[in-house]
């Protein structure tokens, strides 16, 4: 019976390597952690650019290999310190952010865009782009500045498809509580 085979992503680097490492595998290893393109891969590994499909395909299917790849894309995950709790707090951050913490406007006067050093890091996370445009013609100087935040619709559909609020079938948002409504409908247009 042939054992199954785990994604290399799952394979904990626990199982030790035998004997001397290749450079070249070691390598490979590093740039396909770093790229997850075998080919290229291979070919920065220093195999032939007209074998290194092959190879490459040889490569991940040897258990050295797949150790070597498992250690690389921990080390990669560990440096980038992602996990869900840092992608849960990015989206609630634009799904419950306020325009009124970047800027602010009334009857008395134009828009206001608090300073950039003012923003406390979330709020400055939920910022998509500034941009500035300064229009010169005969009749004055005319500046133009955009802020436009990441969309909160996108975050709070990903917040609910997380946590399986989300029927994908009905855009319906299923809240299991007591404190308000069963059923909330969202209307979702593809590009917002």
């Amino acid at each position: 019976m042939k054992a199954k085979r785990r994604p290399i992503s799952e394979l904990k680097p626990t199982t030790p390597v035998s004997g001397r490492n290749n450079p070249k595998h070691v390598a490979f290893a590093g740039f396909y952690a770093a790229t997850f393109n075998r080919e290229e891969a291979a070919i920065k590994a220093g195999y032939s650019p007209r074998s290194a499909d092959k190879i490459a395909t040889q490569l991940i299917a040897n258990p050295a290999v797949r150790h070597l790849l498992a250690i690389e894309i921990r080390k990669r995950i560990e440096a980038a310190e992602l996990n869900s709790q840092m992608i849960l707090r990015e989206l609630a951050r634009i799904a419950f952010s306020d325009i009124r913490d970047v800027m602010s406007w009334g009857p008395s006067g134009g828009v206001k865009i608090k300073p950039s050093d003012e923003l406390d890091e979330g709020v400055a996370r939920a910022i998509e782009s500034v941009s500035e445009t300064v229009t010169k013609t005969d009749a004055g100087t005319t500046i133009r500045r955009e802020v436009k935040m990441h969309s909160k619709l996108n975050a709070l559909e990903k917040l609910a498809k997380i946590f399986k609020m989300l029927s994908p079938d009905t855009n319906t948002i299923n809240i299991n509580n007591n404190m308000g409504p069963q059923v909330i409908l969202i209307d979702h247009h593809d590009g917002e």
